[in-house]
């Protein structure tokens, strides 16, 4: 007699969170940040359609990436990888401006555990010991609520194996937004905007993998990395970088 009343206690339940569920879409309509399509209740963020048709990168994890191509003579890299080859208003910018300024978090965690997911299929798992990221100014997190970086990290650490150091890197003075400045301004900007973060000093970082949201010029993630590699007390076996997107 009990386990009939759990059982249909269970299913009251569920029903009445259904019933909400349906409430909550039809008054709060969720809409997919590519298309604007509604969304059903399985989908989230992105509807079935513009997910499978993303434009995956073919590269995978390589010294030849385009990503290390890119740094080739700027930053000593072993390892490069992308997850999305990014055009100028296409639906993998439009994801993007949903992460960085639409407050699109679990999407952004969403794309690094499908970063993390791809790199374990077609490579195992990486010997990557300590994951960090691009910084944000504190007054940009507060305005944003996030790191955009740090929460495609955490995607990526939920697959992949290595400790994720949230303040490796620090950006101890406000930027200007780089999204409209040129090649040439881009570089200049970030020569020295980005510090190593003096408390890890001594530690051995192994094979440290550096993650961002998207590569333009890679001058931020020059900026970061240059800030560490010439230090003699810090134990940087080797580098790579990986980013959900990547402009080609």
């Amino acid at each position: 007699m009990g386990d009939c009343l759990d059982r249909n206690s269970s299913k009251v339940r569920a029903l009445f969170e259904e019933l909400v569920l349906d409430m909550l879409d039809f008054t709060f309509p969720r809409t997919c940040v590519v298309c604007g399509d509604l969304l059903i209740r399985q989908e989230h963020d992105l509807c079935f359609t513009c997910y499978v048709n993303l434009p995956y990168s073919v590269y995978g994890l390589s010294k030849t990436n385009p990503i290390c191509r890119g740094l080739a003579g700027r930053v000593p890299l072993a390892l490069g990888y992308f997850l999305l080859d990014y055009r100028r208003n296409s639906g993998v910018s439009k994801m993007m401006k949903a992460i960085k300024y639409e407050g699109a978090e679990s999407l952004a965690v969403k794309l690094g555990k499908e970063m993390g997911d791809r790199i374990t299929r077609d490579h195992g798992d990486p010997d990557f010991t300590h994951f960090a990221v691009i910084p944000m100014h504190a007054s940009k997190v507060r305005k944003r609520g996030y790191n955009q970086a740090l929460r495609l990290a955490e995607g990526v650490t939920e697959v992949l194996s290595g400790e994720l150091i949230t303040d490796l890197f620090l950006q101890p003075n406000r930027s200007i937004s780089q999204t409209k400045k040129n090649r040439a301004e881009r570089l200049t900007s970030s020569e020295s905007k980005y510090q190593f973060n003096p408390k890890y000093k001594g530690l051995s970082l192994g094979h440290l993998c550096l993650v961002d949201d998207v590569m333009t010029t890679g001058s931020t993630i020059e900026s970061c990395l240059k800030s560490c590699l010439h230090l003699d007390d810090i134990g940087i076996e080797k580098v790579s970088v990986m980013t959900a997107a990547c402009v080609l």
